[in-house]
């Protein structure tokens, strides 16, 4: 074999190897994207994948007796218990996430949402102004876990 042929040989060696490590991450990375999305990870713990939910006027699009919604003093409960004992003098935290855990999907956060407009402010707008990055992320996870609604 001449030098030439030697050089051909070892470049297109080096040249399928740099295809196939750029195959399989594109194969990891398309894999890694079905994965968090499956398991709802895929809103990045940012609220804003939830922004639909925490618009007072959602759950008015649920209102033909085929799906679930919160009574008013339920709704009211839980934007009082999100008040009083999350964001008032108490600011707990722990209390937050359980409010969030037993709200069983976007339309009864949306029926929160607007109880909790129209007694203290946006909902919203208080989560981001008095939580942190990791205590959004943890709201965000929790509701990943909940459907947008429930049928009768």
């Amino acid at each position: 074999m001449d030098r030439k042929s030697k050089l051909y040989l070892g470049g297109s060696l080096v040249g399928f190897g740099v295809m196939y490590l750029i195959y399989s991450s594109y194969r990891k990375n398309k894999l890694f994207k079905i994965i968090k999305e499956a398991i709802g990870g895929a809103g990045g713990g940012s609220l804003s994948t939830y922004d639909e939910w925490f618009t007072p006027l959602y759950h008015k699009n649920f209102v033909d007796g085929n799906f679930i919604l919160q009574s008013n003093g339920t709704a009211l409960g839980y934007a009082n218990t999100l008040y009083e004992e999350g964001f008032g003098m108490n600011d707990d935290e722990e209390k937050i996430y359980a409010v969030f855990r037993s709200i069983p999907d976007g339309v009864a956060l949306s029926q929160v949402a607007e109880k909790y407009a129209n007694k203290y402010t946006d909902l919203k707008e208080q989560i981001d102004y008095n939580l942190d990055k990791d205590e959004v992320r943890k709201i965000s996870e929790i509701l990943s876990q909940k459907p947008a609604y429930r049928k009768v």
